[in-house]
């Protein structure tokens, strides 16, 4: 039940994470009129790449994390 568990928690991390990164990017769209901020004055678009930053720390940290023990777990799994 270990490897369920594992996989369980990867696939709703990988959901989570992704939601999350989509959530900065409607903020961005909605609060900042982003990507047009990035025309304006420097100190909007510094604070919307601020943001975005954080946004793409989010989505980047999962990949090391979690993707290698899912493909681990599915070399393997059983063909159930």
């Amino acid at each position: 039940m270990r490897g369920r568990t594992s996989v369980l928690v990867g696939g709703w991390s990988l959901i989570l994470g992704a939601v999350a990164f989509m959530a900065v990017f409607s903020y961005l769209a909605a609060r900042f009129d982003y990507p047009a901020v990035l025309d304006g004055a420097a100190a909007t678009a510094l604070q919307c790449t601020l943001v975005s930053a954080l946004g793409m720390m989010l989505g980047l940290m999962r990949w090391p994390t979690i993707h290698w023990r899912l493909a681990e777990l599915y070399t393997t799994a059983d063909g159930a």
